[in-house]
């Protein structure tokens, strides 16, 4: 005679959704009364069994894919008294593409650029030492993203979700989650953001005169402070355009007078320099 109860207790372990693909989870079976070694166990989804009988309650799923959502039981079976047979709830799991962590800049008039790292709806720590309520920390690079990610003593300001950087540069991050326990360094990681540039453009006059004749030709450079080796495209504003042209290169030369400013793009990306303050160039 076969003897149902539908007393075993099934949970996931890390428990935060939406999992993602590359991630791991662990299956735990338990009872709610009596020791677990006498029993085997057997974990399916949507019916489908996953495992044969093992005596382990545990079962580590390999890294994730969309295909693995689906609803998840366990079923002990006792060892002495085979027919006796006790099946778990039955849990849901969904299984995301893996994120890529969004960067947002704010520039205030005259205060520090505020950078914010998120992962889907949640904007959290940004600080690798603490970490958001979906489990994820946040690490952030500067210049290149082989780095190493940076700390509140590498010049920048770490608050809350967002960091204050005082030296301009192309900065990215990332989202980590899943060290033993919620602690230590994180075993699955999100892309990388896109790249976002701090850096100021400013526009020089190659021979520093204090006036130019008129019909004479000035030649204006704009250059990118703290440029971290970066290869960039350049726009100009200038007294012949009402609106921004295309992108041209670094050296502008002119015999107009009038405000000129610039602002430089990076080549790889959409990210750009707020425009330079302008230059005026007057002539007698």
């Amino acid at each position: 005679m076969l003897c149902l109860f539908l007393d075993a207790l099934l949970h996931i372990e890390p428990n935060w959704s939406p999992l993602f693909t590359g991630e791991k989870v662990t299956f735990i079976c338990d009872l709610k009364e009596g020791n677990n070694t006498d029993w085997n166990y057997a974990f399916n989804r949507n019916g489908h069994w996953l495992t044969n009988s093992i005596p382990e309650n545990r079962f580590t799923s390999p890294s994730l894919t969309t295909g693995d959502s689906g609803e998840y039981q366990c079923v002990a079976f006792q060892k002495i008294r085979p027919n006796v047979i006790r099946e778990s709830n039955k849990v849901s799991l969904s299984v995301s593409e893996k994120p890529k962590a969004q960067l947002s800049k704010d520039s205030p008039v005259g205060g520090r650029v505020t950078l914010t790292c998120s992962v889907g709806s949640s904007s959290s720590s940004s600080s690798p030492s603490s970490s958001s309520s979906s489990g994820w920390k946040f690490f952030w690079y500067r210049d290149e993203t082989t780095s190493k990610p940076l700390k509140p003593g590498d010049d920048v300001l770490l608050q809350g979700g967002s960091i204050s950087p005082s030296a301009g540069g192309v900065y990215w991050c990332r989202g980590g989650r899943g060290g033993r326990g919620g602690r230590g360094d994180p075993v699955y990681y999100t892309e990388y953001s896109h790249p976002v540039v701090t850096n100021r453009a400013v526009v020089t006059l190659q021979h520093d005169w204090p006036e130019i004749y008129s019909g004479e030709t000035i030649t204006l450079t704009c250059g990118i402070e703290g440029g971290g080796g970066s290869e960039w495209e350049y726009e100009w504003r200038t007294p012949d355009y009402y609106t921004p042209p295309n992108l041209r290169g670094s050296v502008m030369t002119s015999s107009v007078r009038g405000d000129y400013s610039c602002k430089g793009r990076l080549k790889d990306g959409a990210s750009t320099t707020e425009w330079s303050d302008a230059f005026t160039v007057r002539t007698s």
